[in-house]
């Protein structure tokens, strides 16, 4: 897994994205049966807009995880009145929870980061309950630039939204919403799959 560099940090820290994170966050939510008290992970949470927007908002148990500790300090900062949300240093690939323990997990723009992206997709099989959601908002390649790149490119996630869906459907996930993708050469797709 590799972490940001200083220049996509500042970037994904900016106010602007901060806003645009907690709005995507809550156009996929649209999609989800959402009660109060459920169990509420982002993987990849950065500096916790989105989780704490969420939070906020929804009631919900939230959590926020991500691998670069200087993210997680950041994402601590302006805790005022948000009691029902946590943040922790983690590996998606190897994630400190236990099975079945969320309803919903929430990752955007975190994958293609993975080097071992299947391994991450596993951990959310795992601690995601029966009936629950995964929403994936990340990019995906061509099958001609995953051929390119694959074999020199290990530390990045590079694959195609097939190889998600496909993958996803072997954990006996279904696909509840697909939107069309974003962008022109790196486009953004956005699925929200439910667990069987």
């Amino acid at each position: 897994m590799t972490k940001m560099g200083k220049t996509e940090k500042w970037f994904m820290n900016r106010p602007g994205h901060n806003i645009n994170a907690a709005n995507r966050a809550e156009r996929m939510l649209q999609y989800v049966d959402l009660r109060k008290n459920q169990n509420f992970l982002e993987i990849g949470c950065g500096n916790g807009a989105a989780c704490k927007y969420i939070a906020k908002k929804y009631k919900m148990n939230v959590v926020g995880v991500d691998i670069d500790p200087e993210q997680i300090q950041n994402a601590n900062k302006h805790m005022e009145g948000i009691n029902n949300i946590q943040f922790s240093e983690g590996d998606s690939t190897n994630l400190d929870f236990n099975d079945n323990e969320f309803d919903i997990v929430y990752s955007s723009g975190v994958l293609h980061h993975i080097g071992n992206w299947d391994k991450t997709l596993e951990e959310i099989n795992r601690i995601l309950r029966s009936g629950g959601y995964y929403i994936f908002v990340d990019l995906a390649y061509s099958h001609f630039t995953t051929r390119l790149f694959k074999s020199w490119a290990k530390k990045y996630g590079v694959y195609t939204i097939d190889d998600i869906i496909n993958f996803m459907k072997n954990q006996n996930f279904e696909i509840l919403q697909q939107e069309k993708p974003e962008g022109v050469l790196l486009k953004t797709h956005t699925v929200i799959f439910r667990k069987s």
